[in-house]
């Protein structure tokens, strides 16, 4: 996570935030303080894409944290596939 940022509430998807941050994605809490959407993660190839699967929206209350954290980090497997390219 960037220097001063604020951390998730829970554990797992604050894991899964700091696993992002080191593969490049860049991290952004929202704005408002709304409860449901703590921010977006924007994957370090989404300069060369202009597509929605380069941006992905971390719940603030999510479920399941566990499960919250396995779709962030499945998304930091996609995106290191596609970045790869053919």
């Amino acid at each position: 996570m960037p220097a001063g940022s604020e951390r998730h509430p829970d554990k797992d998807v604050n894991a899964a935030l700091e696993a992002m941050s080191e593969a490049g994605w860049r991290i952004e809490r929202a704005r408002s303080r709304s409860a449901h959407a703590w921010g977006k993660a924007f994957c370090p190839y989404s300069e060369q894409r202009a597509h929605l699967d380069c941006a992905v929206s971390v719940s603030g209350t999510p479920r399941s944290g566990g499960n919250e954290a396995r779709r962030l980090q499945g998304r930091i497997r996609r995106c290191q596939r596609i970045g790869e390219g053919p």
